[in-house]
């Protein structure tokens, strides 16, 4: 953003040059180079406010922005705004002053064809200048922004016209020449935009009233770059007329679904649509809702991007705001799933119908994207079958996409199917090796259920080089493995490596690792260290601390101890919610061939169900 400043009688220039956090100013004389100063702050806001203060001071002390204004454009005026011609007062024009306010005043000869071209050329042009200026930079509703074309009337008065709608009347093929002004509107969004002449609004209307098949889409458009949160009655009409012209015409339809979509301002989903819904067919309905869908998504850019984090969440919010209601008076009644996969799937080219959403049997085309992500929102939810067919479909689509195996692996791994697991996996692996979550994944597959501890060790080392700094508990899991191969010091000094963080879970996973090695003394010795496993007083309530109980109890049971003290310290947590999702399957896995007796598996069962029954996991 640049703002050049002219002083009125010295010539003196001043050029201020917006650079985010910062900002320069450069002093000096017309046709010489000046001096530049800069400065900086600590927020852009701060910087631009600061330009804009400055801007207003230099204006009172005789300075004004340079802009652009064509020569003979607008009608001439005195310093007392008297209208002139040729110099003189113009009796007749100023007979209508007060009708005419302080508008920008130009006169045009509607039958002199160049002269028209003249106008719409000039007219865009300075436009364009005051834009660049910065005059609306400092005042939004601005007067210089204001255009009004007159005619001469009998040659004795002057007589306003609707210029671009008499272009259009009466030189058709200048029709693009009028298009260009709505393109740069529409470009501008809200930055030339004036109370009471909106220049623009001509433009538009003009040319939506010239074709409305061809330029209600960009009619449309322009609407959407006014402020609908604050919108006026005129606002609202612009709709309304179209509606009440057009009812359930396409036009009519497309004017319903924008005012219900992307012009629905803080009034806007407040328009109830049921009065036009009584004659429409299932056609029109159908058309209706791929319009809702294609203004629900406009401008969206996390809807319009499936590999945006919040992509799915964007999607369930539009459905609870805007499409739940526009559904309800449909007299619609549909499954939200399907509606969030209807919004978060839209063909712009050819989106569904409405039939087709109301057909369970039919299917969506759905984006890869989408499927892991919905997958993964499946697996947390543990509807593990619903999990695998969605990942399954992203593989469908994509073969070569690393993450749906790895989203799959782990709901084969819920579902206790260590093959199938372990084979995602190493596909995921192999379409990307970088994955320190699939080498990890397939040491826990590879040391508790299908052991194989040289892949193992391959794949812990692996994960190793991946990370620049490794995890604590990595060194425990590798501590593990050297154990199982007989590798006593590298075991013992990963083990020192991993317990040094003196954190909780990295005691648990020792602790746990402990346990199925039958080492129950060890185990109880660990998590026993009140230094480190003591009550939380973070915000989720029990999260690991009562795992870490649950272990002590698991050694205590193994060691034929009184665990009495340690199941009541797991029921008084649960006094509050307890927030977890510790995986048991380790656990089970270890009880299947541990040489305990079945009174000793029995306790330990019951006080993992005891957890499993009363935790929430929906956190």
């Amino acid at each position: 953003m640049q703002r050049h400043l002219i002083h009125k009688t010295k010539r003196d220039y001043i050029i201020f040059t917006y650079n985010g956090k910062s900002y320069s100013m450069q002093t000096g004389k017309e046709g010489e180079e000046g001096e530049i100063v800069k400065k900086s702050f600590r927020m852009g806001w701060e910087a631009y406010n600061e330009i804009r203060d400055l801007v207003k001071s230099k204006l009172k002390e005789g300075y004004e922005l340079q802009l652009f204004i064509p020569e003979g454009f607008f009608l001439e005026r005195d310093e007392n705004e008297n209208f002139l011609k040729d110099g003189q007062i113009w009796e007749e024009a100023n007979a209508n002053s007060d009708y005419l306010g302080s508008t920008n005043l130009i006169l045009v000869d509607l039958e002199n064809k160049s002269e028209v071209i003249e106008k719409l050329d000039k007219g865009l042009e300075y436009l364009k200048s005051l834009k660049e200026s910065g005059y609306l930079y400092l005042e939004n509703n601005s007067s210089m922004a204001e255009l009004s074309f007159f005619e001469l009337n009998e040659e004795t008065s002057l007589k306003e016209v609707y210029f671009f709608s008499e272009v259009l009347k009466h030189y058709p093929d200048l029709e693009n020449k009028v298009i260009i002004w709505l393109d740069y509107a529409i470009e501008l969004r809200d930055g030339i935009y004036t109370d009471r002449r909106y220049i623009f609004d001509n433009v538009a209307s003009a040319l939506v009233s010239f074709n409305p098949e061809k330029y209600i889409d960009k009619y449309l458009d322009f609407l959407n770059t006014w402020d609908w949160n604050h919108e006026t009655d005129a606002e609202s009409d612009c709709i309304g007329i179209l509606i009440d012209k057009y009812g359930t015409q396409d036009i009519g339809l497309k004017a319903m679904a924008a005012r219900r979509t992307f012009l629905a301002g803080q009034h806007g989903t407040e328009m109830e649509i049921d009065e036009y819904l009584e004659d429409m067919s299932v056609e029109q309905s159908d058309r209706f809702f791929q319009y809702v869908l294609l203004g629900l998504v406009k401008e969206n850019k996390k809807l319009n991007d499936p590999k945006h984090a919040g992509h799915y969440q964007e999607a369930n919010t539009i459905v609870r705001v805007y499409l739940e209601d526009i559904l309800s008076e449909l007299g619609c009644n549909c499954d939200k799933d399907r509606m969030i996969m209807a919004v978060a799937n839209v063909n712009k080219e050819n989106p569904i119908t409405l039939c087709q959403l109301m057909d369970e049997n039919y299917e969506f085309p759905l984006s890869s994207e989408f499927c892991i992500e919905v997958g993964h929102k499946e697996t947390s939810k543990q509807n593990f079958d619903k999990s695998v067919a969605f990942f399954s479909k992203a593989i469908e689509q994509t073969p070569y996409s690393a993450d749906a195996y790895l989203g799959r692996g782990y709901a084969y791994y819920c579902q206790k199917d260590m093959k199938n697991a372990e084979l995602d996996w190493l596909k995921s692996l192999e379409l990307f090796p970088e994955s320190v979550t699939a080498n990890r994944n397939l040491v826990e597959i590879y040391t508790a259920y299908n052991p194989n501890y040289e892949k193992a060790l391959k794949h812990i080392n692996k994960t190793f080089l991946l990370n620049n700094h490794p995890k604590s508990g990595d060194y425990i899991l590798r501590g593990n493995i050297y154990e199982k191969l007989g590798e006593t010091e590298k075991a013992t000094a990963d083990y020192e490596k991993g317990l040094a963080s003196k954190t909780l879970t990295d005691y648990m996973a020792y602790t746990e690792l402990k346990i199925t090695l039958n080492q129950f003394e060890k185990a109880l010795e660990i998590i026993s260290d009140e230094k480190v496993v003591k009550p939380q007083t973070k915000r989720y309530n029990g999260n690991s601390y009562v795992i870490a109980l649950f272990l002590e109890g698991v050694a205590l049971i193994a060691l034929k101890k009184n665990y009495a003290q340690t199941k009541l310290k797991i029921e008084e947590q649960f006094e509050k919610t307890v927030y977890n999702k510790w995986n048991f399957q380790l656990i089970d896995q270890w009880l299947k061939t541990a040489s305990l007796e079945e009174g000793q598996k029995e306790k330990i069962q019951d006080l993992a169900n005891y957890i499993l029954t009363n935790r929430s996991t929906n956190y």
